[in-house]
């Protein structure tokens, strides 16, 4: 199954032509976690969770020289959402079925690579972050959108939002 996905920064255009994620980033991929190490005094009790970076892969566009600025700044980001779009089935439009929301970023990391004969060069950015929430939406058997479920967590309190 294809997919397509698409980051929104505040104040950060990209190229994109999609009508529903007109002039945001397009990604090559994308990744990020979460850390919960078990006590080493009480291994089934967690101690306090740290999101890993979200990290992803672009091709350089317009973003990239403010993705620069706004890392060598240190400034903060509101709000940064990453959709993620899976194709429709039985003739019903795709939609986006996983949203990961994140505010309080700081754009951590930026790397640029390009290799002799590949089209254009790309760059990984990671980005930090004080709060994260998932949404995700299953998919009906017609292809239609279904239920979505959520969940968030605010680093800084240690607690769920």
């Amino acid at each position: 199954m294809a997919i397509d996905i698409f980051l929104k920064i505040d104040n950060v255009p990209g190229e994109s032509n999609d009508s529903a994620h007109k002039d945001e980033i397009e990604l090559a991929s994308y990744c990020w976690g979460v850390n919960n190490p078990p006590s080493a005094q009480v291994p089934s009790a967690t101690g306090r969770p740290s999101g890993a970076p979200l990290k992803f892969v672009k091709t350089v566009d317009k973003a990239s020289p403010q993705l620069l600025k706004l890392c060598c700044l240190g400034a903060v980001i509101p709000t940064v959402v990453l959709s993620i779009r899976r194709a429709g089935a039985n003739q019903t439009p795709g939609f986006d079925f996983v949203k990961i929301t994140l505010q309080g970023c700081v754009v951590a990391a930026i790397e640029q690579l390009a290799n002799p004969g590949t089209d254009l060069p790309v760059e990984e950015v990671a980005l930090a972050y004080q709060r994260i929430k998932i949404a995700y939406t299953s998919q009906k058997p017609n292809g239609a959108p279904g239920p979505m479920a959520d969940a968030g967590w605010d680093f800084a309190a240690n607690a769920p939002f």
